[in-house]
């Protein structure tokens, strides 16, 4: 998967830069996102404030660029189409659960967005913390 900074979409895969992770969201239009927030910010110090809510754009850009999901035609069979999205991550709002490796802000964009969900960024750092002690 590419990223590109542009105009939004509804139903669009966005991301920021959080210095050393990538937080994600669902882009609803009308400048509204879908994510995993604490009520003040995205949470990690604090994981039990964390749930999905409905927030501004603003909010979730934290004054950083926002970047959307570019797919290769591989990828764009196995997004769900743009209502499906939305339906998922409206059916989420108010869970929480909220886990940094297993159940992060990506993992669940992925579950709203994608038949079979892609590797995480977790996933593959893992992968590459593997091949550096195989070595």
């Amino acid at each position: 998967m590419k990223w590109e900074y542009g105009v939004l979409e509804k139903g669009d895969h966005i991301r920021v830069s959080r210095n050393y992770y990538y937080h994600h969201g669902i882009y609803l239009g009308n400048n509204e996102v879908i994510h995993y927030t604490a009520e003040n910010n995205d949470g990690i110090a604090n994981p039990s404030d964390v749930k999905v809510r409905k927030t501004s754009l603003d909010f979730f850009a934290s004054n950083s660029p926002v970047e959307k999901a570019i797919y290769s035609r591989k990828e764009k069979k196995n997004r769900n189409l743009v209502e499906t999205i939305i339906s998922n991550a409206f059916s989420h709002l108010g869970e929480g659960a909220y886990n940094f490796v297993n159940n992060n802000c990506e993992h669940f964009v992925n579950k709203c967005c994608y038949k079979i969900s892609p590797k995480t960024q977790i996933e593959g750092y893992r992968e590459k913390i593997a091949r550096i002690f195989k070595k």
